[in-house]
């Protein structure tokens, strides 16, 4: 990737914030590949086992957003599969910042039960994943 395509780009010319919280996003669901770490954290100047934390920092994200994250990533592509949708990584990451800055925005707030309750679906999804993994296997 190249950095100025992206400073370029009518998505993140406002604000390059939305591009770093998007790619949070998408490896926190699927973990980006070495090198696109590697890219990220050399243009936020840091290293790559804390460019994570830096963007959370810049951000002000919660310590509870991978939960958000992955459990509207689960819901959310179970939704599109029963309408015969394949929900990609990307732009699932996308809908996620700009349904975040929503004003009024839930996403990431966590009424009475409802932070265990998204910890236990996405348990339950991995093991399902786990599951189909080793049954696809055998």
């Amino acid at each position: 990737m190249d950095p100025r395509s992206i400073l370029e780009h009518p998505r993140y010319k406002e604000n390059l914030s939305d591009f770093f919280f998007e790619m949070l996003i998408v490896d926190t669901i699927a973990p980006l590949d070495p090198e696109a770490i590697a890219w990220v954290a050399e243009i936020l100047k840091c290293g790559a086992d804390s460019w994570r934390a830096k963007v959370r920092a810049r951000l002000t994200l919660a310590d509870t957003i991978d939960v958000a994250i992955l459990d509207l990533w689960y819901r959310n592509r179970e939704i599109a599969q029963t309408q015969g949708i394949d929900l990609d990584v990307q732009s699932f990451s996308i809908h996620f910042v700009d349904n975040y800055y929503k004003e009024e925005s839930a996403v990431d707030h966590w009424g009475p039960g409802a932070l265990e309750d998204a910890k236990a679906r996405i348990a339950s999804y991995r093991d399902r994943e786990r599951s189909g993994l080793r049954s696809d296997d055998s």
